[in-house]
């Protein structure tokens, strides 16, 4: 699976981001094809998670900037993202579970990114502005 540029969120920071997640998944589905062993295959199921944590942090502060309205339900998705990946993790460890994982980050990758992450970069792109606090707007003495 290779990134498309259908999948553009229109967000430059974002879409480039988003296109390690999927180099991350093409590496693994690679991999997997090649018939690598367990340990490489989940040392990068392991770097395809640390990286997601990092990018998941970058959109939902953009997301908390911008006042985005489901904020909330977009961070329980990325929160059931880790949930799934530890689990998967987990089952690795007694048995092969390659395909279902194949399976789960293709679906969800485009899902998400199609549907959710394109409903906070529309919010942003039709003109939201950024929500100061009462913290960031004081001038410091």
């Amino acid at each position: 699976m290779h990134w498309k540029e259908e999948y553009s969120v229109g967000i430059e920071d974002i879409d480039k981001q988003h296109q390690v997640l999927f180099d991350y998944f093409t590496l693994f589905e690679n991999s997997v094809a090649n018939g690598a062993n367990w340990s490489g295959l989940h040392f990068i199921l392991v770097q395809l998670r640390d990286f997601a944590r990092i990018h998941f942090a970058v959109e939902e502060s953009l997301m908390h900037l911008f006042g985005y309205p489901g904020t909330a339900d977009h961070i329980s998705l990325h929160q059931a993202f880790f949930r799934k990946i530890k689990q998967l993790e987990h089952e690795s460890l007694q048995t092969d579970v390659t395909q279902g994982t194949l399976e789960y980050l293709h679906h969800w990758l485009v899902t998400h990114i199609m549907n959710e992450d394109k409903g906070y970069a529309q919010h942003i792109a039709n003109g939201a502005s950024p929500i100061l606090t009462k913290a960031a707007g004081r001038k410091a003495n």
